[in-house]
């Protein structure tokens, strides 16, 4: 009866698994997986699937979909890092650091609109169950868990803490605090004030997309929680749906 009912579950989460990938890829094939993610969740229309069959199994993709995001945006650093050694390098290639920033903002909001959609689906399995509300009300602890907990922070700790701070050490704390006595002051000035502020910005850009995520699914968990506690399915289902509209608004 519950696998039926997992076959009629309406949701897009689904899909997130072919963007899961990790290792070297070329060039291309990069760019096709980019605009494919950024597809499924600029494309998102309230359809969900249901597409595990356990918690454990849903656990394991948001995490395995977090660690490879990080570590693909962190791989591209890594390399920008090690071709920027010297002030030279640094002004050359201005347009190149400004478009990273701009990468580094957009995989974080990508991020977090995936974990929108995984609270759906863990949501929706939950709902779907032949458990009683005792259980389900624990279920909702992996919710959680996963994605309120470990996910949040590891996307804060890698991105708003790790990236960006070592963007930070490296060029506004590193090669241009150190090019203060050789280069002429108004172009130095210039050069510092514009680096601080594009990592000021973006910085405070990702906050705010991390933030809201997370503020977003404590309510979502709360509200659920909650109706399991009261045994009101129906109520449930209304603040279900009620998430899914917010979804939208959001990815929109």
């Amino acid at each position: 009866k519950f696998m039926k009912k997992l076959l009629v579950v309406l949701l897009t989460v689904g899909a997130i698994t072919s963007f899961c990938a990790c290792g070297e890829k070329a060039p291309g094939e990069n760019a096709d997986k980019n605009e494919e993610r950024n597809t499924i969740t600029e494309s998102f229309t309230g359809e969900v699937v249901v597409s595990v069959i356990s918690l454990d199994e849903l656990n394991d993709k948001v995490m395995e979909d977090v660690d490879n995001s990080v570590k693909r945006i962190n791989d591209e650093w890594v390399e920008l890092n090690s071709e920027i050694d010297s002030y030279e390098k640094y002004k050359n290639n201005a347009d190149i650091i400004e478009e990273f920033y701009g990468k580094v903002l957009e995989e974080t909001h990508e991020i977090c609109m995936r974990m929108y959609l995984y609270s759906l689906e863990y949501a929706r399995y939950i709902m779907d169950s032949d458990k009683s509300f005792g259980e389900k009300y624990d279920d909702f602890e992996e919710l959680y868990d996963t994605v309120y907990e470990d996910a949040g922070d590891d996307i804060y700790d890698a991105i708003y803490d790790g990236i960006l701070d070592e963007m930070y050490d490296a060029f506004y704390d590193g090669i241009l605090s150190d090019s203060y006595d050789d280069v002429a002051y108004g172009e130095w000035y210039e050069e510092n004030t514009y680096a601080y502020e594009i990592w000021y910005d973006t910085k405070s850009d990702v906050y705010d997309e991390w933030y809201d995520m997370k503020s977003d699914i404590y309510d979502f968990w709360y509200d659920m929680r909650s109706e399991m506690w009261d045994k009101d399915q129906e109520r449930a289902e209304k603040k279900y749906s009620d998430f899914i509209e917010d979804v939208k608004k959001i990815v929109e």
